[in-house]
């Protein structure tokens, strides 16, 4: 289990100039429904099973879950820049590794790794999209809270898109990734 303790000191390891309970307020803030802790938490336990020891991998999987949605605002499409850039921000030493985990946020805009760490998160970050029905409409739920600032129509169509686009990238659970868009399609 990933601890507190061990996000401080990945935190400080890293030189990154930002505290876990600084993070841990941003993924709190009262408009994220999905992209709250409860999402954070569940990446840090996936890398946890998949990198159970510490290396440099899991701290650069670590590092990019906590700041892949630190700047969130659903009414942008800008967000992964913003944390992107954010993250660089917090860096002392911009290095190589640093400017990795800078892409590997940047490539959860389109959710394709450019790299094979990039792709192990983005598949993480996605999983979600491989679970069961009811699952896929909780998440339907979140995530419509989060754009409740869309009317249904608009939120429709931009949604029935986005999760038209899942289905060629995550193929293995097809059947739900249907019945959900079928389901967004006679409710909004």
């Amino acid at each position: 289990m990933v601890t507190p303790d061990e996000l401080r000191e990945i935190l400080v390891k890293w030189d990154i100039n930002y505290t876990w309970y600084e993070i841990a307020k941003q993924w709190s803030e009262t408009h994220r429904f999905y992209h709250d802790l409860d999402h954070l938490f569940d990446l840090l336990d996936q890398i946890d099973k998949r990198y159970p020891n510490t290396s440099k991998e899991r701290d650069m999987l670590i590092l990019t879950a906590l700041f892949h949605d630190i700047i969130y605002n659903p009414a942008r499409d800008d967000n992964e820049t913003k944390s992107a850039k954010f993250f660089i921000s917090k860096c002392k030493n911009v290095n190589d590794d640093i400017e990795d985990i800078y892409d590997m946020i940047l490539d959860t805009k389109a959710h394709e790794g450019k790299s094979g760490l990039s792709s192990v998160f983005n598949d993480m970050d996605m999983s979600i999209v491989t679970k069961d029905l009811d699952t896929l409409l909780k998440w339907e739920e979140e995530i419509r809270e989060e754009y409740s600032v869309y009317p249904d129509k608009m939120y429709k169509e931009g949604r029935i898109m986005f999760l038209n686009s899942l289905l060629e990238k995550y193929p293995q659970n097809k059947e739900n990734s249907l019945s959900l868009i079928s389901w967004v399609y006679k409710n909004y």
